[in-house]
């Protein structure tokens, strides 16, 4: 897709073939979608300009050493690019719009599941339930999002993991410390339906635009927020509660505020000592 700021194997290697004179015309059903942003078209425009590379659509071909045609290929680039964006704005108030009553759909953890109409209701199955409500009550009982992870691997004990593969299955397997912190961090579990949770931006590295999503905001900051929304496993203080020790138990860096693993100091065997 030209959308994005993905790399683009393909498109970088038909630019190379235009440079090395082996491409003497290039067919496509829409010469916009070559490209949806400025850089490449500039790239694409300027290299078929100056290795005499022909342009082929449905309405006609398009010599870019030719100012006239250089400027009408120009013209569809730049309404193509502001069509996505609109698009773009569209399908996003859209989303917003519908997850602000509650009705976005989304693929919910294990636990939860869509009926009939939509709604998202309690996993039928009773042993997944039992799982989930055994999490919550296990967390209590540890110190840390990785003590729970090592009562699991200890007791090889296994949690009902969701894949997102087609069709969207459930399988038994020791969870990864990774799927236990995302889980007890889920509002859904305290009966919230929520929106907007976390924050993306755009970032410039090595040369390249790269889109990067921010740690999860406080719960002030969210941009939809309903609460007994469905059934919940956990009350809401107790979700609260649980958010407030998982950011006590991380490691920090000032040693005066440090309640997890120590990350300097002196003592070279500070991360093996446990009171």
């Amino acid at each position: 897709s030209a959308a994005g700021y993905t790399d683009r194997p393909g498109f970088q290697k038909m630019l190379a073939l235009i440079a090395m004179r082996d491409v003497g015309i290039i067919f496509c059903l829409d010469a916009s979608r070559l490209s949806r942003n400025s850089p490449d078209w500039a790239n694409l425009f300027e290299l078929c300009g100056y290795f005499q590379t022909l342009i082929a659509d449905h309405d006609q071909i398009y010599d870019l050493s030719i100012p006239n045609d250089r400027l009408v290929l120009g013209i569809k680039g730049t309404v193509s690019e502001l069509e996505l964006s609109i698009l773009r704005t569209r399908l996003r108030l859209g989303a917003e719009s519908k997850a602000a009553r509650g009705q976005l759909k989304y693929v919910v953890p294990p636990g939860y599941a869509h009926d009939p109409d939509g709604q998202i209701i309690l996993d039928p199955d009773r042993r997944v339930q039992k799982a989930i409500q055994s999490l919550f009550d296990q967390f209590d009982r540890c110190s840390s999002i990785r003590q729970l992870s090592l009562w699991y691997r200890q007791n090889s004990t296994t949690f009902p993991v969701r894949k997102l593969s087609k069709p969207c299955t459930t399988a038994w397997q020791i969870p990864s410390l990774t799927t236990l912190r995302h889980l007890l961090k889920h509002p859904i579990y305290a009966g919230a339906y929520v929106y907007g949770r976390s924050r993306r931006r755009v970032e410039y590295v090595e040369g390249k635009l790269v889109k990067r999503s921010e740690a999860d905001l406080p719960p002030d900051q969210w941009r939809v927020c309903i609460h007994d929304h469905h059934p919940a496993f956990i009350s809401w203080q107790r979700f609260l509660d649980n958010q407030d020790r998982i950011a006590a138990s991380r490691p920090r860096w000032a040693m005066n505020d440090n309640l997890g693993p120590l990350r300097e100091g002196l003592a070279m065997l500070s991360g093996l000592l446990r009171c």
